[in-house]
């Protein structure tokens, strides 16, 4: 709070500068969205870029010895980023791709692994970086620190994925991660699974109740597969704790 210090604190000036900054901010906030691409033009963007990338060979060893089949990391359409990746073409409005549409934002070498819709659409990016450091191995593929488009989707909340082991099933499954993580789960479970990256899934509501309601039977809790050890961080399951009850709230059982 404001310093009130005697005759040093003018709240009038205070507050009009602190109500300039909040429409400053909003203003932003609705210049991103409208110049968002919608999930359609992210796809086709992605799609395009993506046929013209490899897949390294300790990459797909990589996502082998985690559990991946031949053809799943086909249609997972992994591919292997060098560092600022070069590409030929790609939509300067896309998050993850400079300004001049010559390569992509990426700082280290990696595994680029879509997000997925419910229509197969990538709908963003993440990079698993082969070597991380102290903050982890997953980035968001962004512009926003080169003046471009944050990953973030028209209704301002980061892409969450949906993978579907057996669309028949009318069973929704929740994980930790974006992509590789409920990738896996789906596959191993024959379920369908929904992940958000480092665990946001109550960050980004609109597409998870949209999800759930579309694609889970309400008569059969909600499961959820936490990552191996998050029962000793706090942090995770402070995430867990507020996903259970955000669940709650929308009438599902969880489990």
């Amino acid at each position: 709070y404001p310093d009130q210090g005697e005759n040093t604190f003018d709240r009038d000036k205070w507050q009009q500068e602190r109500k300039a900054k909040h429409e400053q901010a909003e203003l932003e906030k609705a210049r991103q969205q409208k110049s968002s691409l919608t999930n359609e033009q992210r796809s086709l963007a992605w799609d395009e870029i993506i046929a013209g990338l490899p897949l390294s060979d300790d990459h797909r060893k990589s996502l082998i010895d985690r559990g991946f089949t031949q053809e799943q990391i086909q249609l997972g359409k992994f591919r292997t980023l060098e560092k600022y990746q070069p590409i030929k073409s790609g939509n300067p409005y896309l998050a993850g791709v400079s300004s001049n549409g010559k390569h992509l934002t990426n700082s280290g070498r990696g595994i680029l692994t879509p997000i997925k819709d419910d229509c197969d659409r990538i709908i963003g990016c993440q990079i698993r970086l082969d070597d991380g450091g102290d903050s982890g191995r997953y980035r968001w593929l962004s512009s926003a620190s080169f003046g471009g488009a944050k990953p973030n989707l028209q209704n301002d909340e980061l892409p969450i994925g949906i993978y579907f082991g057996d669309r028949s099933s009318r069973i929704v499954g929740i994980a930790e991660g974006a992509s590789i993580k409920p990738q896996l789960a789906a596959n191993k479970f024959g379920i369908n699974i929904i992940g958000a990256a480092g665990g946001q899934w109550s960050s980004s509501p609109e597409q998870l109740k949209a999800y759930l309601d579309k694609y889970h039977d309400k008569t059969k809790p909600v499961r959820i597969f936490p990552d191996a050890g998050s029962h000793h961080d706090d942090a995770v399951m402070g995430r867990l704790y507020k996903l259970s009850e955000l669940l709650k709230s929308w009438g599902y059982e969880v489990a």
